[in-house]
């Protein structure tokens, strides 16, 4: 009898321990992959705020060459 409630103890034990490992393992994916998007996120809003800088650029850019372009005056300086 006492052979059995040690072997159902330990099997219980065993049980909570994997059960315990699991949810552990569970967490820590969860944060990796939080860490991840964080990462990701960041790196692409940086990103984004460039281009925009850039589109930002090119636009002015080609406003002044269309204002030099429509002005006669300004050609000769061209």
């Amino acid at each position: 009898m006492l052979g059995v409630l040690t072997s159902l103890a330990v099997v219980l034990t065993w049980q909570q321990l994997t059960i315990n490992g699991q949810i552990h393992i569970e967490q820590l994916i969860q944060q990796e992959g939080n860490a991840i998007q964080s990462q990701l996120s960041e790196g692409l809003s940086i990103r984004v705020l460039t281009l925009r800088q850039m589109a930002n650029r090119w636009e002015a850019d080609a406003d002044a060459y269309a204002y030099v372009k429509d002005s006669y005056g300004y050609q000769a300086i061209e």
